[in-house]
């Protein structure tokens, strides 16, 4: 009876261990996510898309400074095609920031189709408007500080 009982404990003891890292590995990153991008106390995610979709969900975004968020997805000329700007976000953290499509006829999510998110920085105009020319992308190594996922 005594082997019993401490077999019971070390299989409960070890699925409540199994429980705990998958609830943990969960709200790290949830399956079809990408990995938060980060640099300087700024961050992006997007969350999953979903095809035929007009608008899009920004999971995450961590600002020490107004900015924008500017949505593009490639388009046949490999460049990159405007999708939508969110309004002027204030510094700090925002979740599920919703940014409709400039044209929601055209710009609907399609199968497949990658988009970007891309950090941009309020030159201080604070107008509530991207400026691509002088509002500052902000960017990590170099590179724009950006998350893209895949429509699913």
């Amino acid at each position: 009876m005594k082997i019993q009982k401490g077999f019971i404990l070390i299989i409960t003891a070890v699925v409540i261990i199994g429980l705990g890292y998958y609830a943990f590995n969960q709200r790290a990153q949830e399956p079809g996510t990408t990995e938060v991008g980060q640099e300087g106390g700024y961050a992006i995610q997007l969350g999953d898309q979903r095809a035929g979709s007009i608008t899009t969900t920004v999971r995450y975004v961590h600002l020490t400074q107004p900015g924008y968020v500017w949505l593009t997805v490639p388009d046949t000329y490999e460049s990159n095609y405007s999708l939508g700007v969110s309004s002027l976000l204030s510094a700090g953290e925002h979740y599920n920031v919703v940014i409709s499509h400039r044209d929601p006829e055209a710009d609907a999510y399609r199968l497949g189709q990658q988009v970007t998110a891309n950090l941009y920085m309020d030159n201080g105009s604070k107008v509530g408007a991207l400026d691509l020319d002088d509002d500052r992308v902000l960017t990590s190594d170099g590179k724009p500080l950006t998350d893209t996922v895949t429509v699913n």
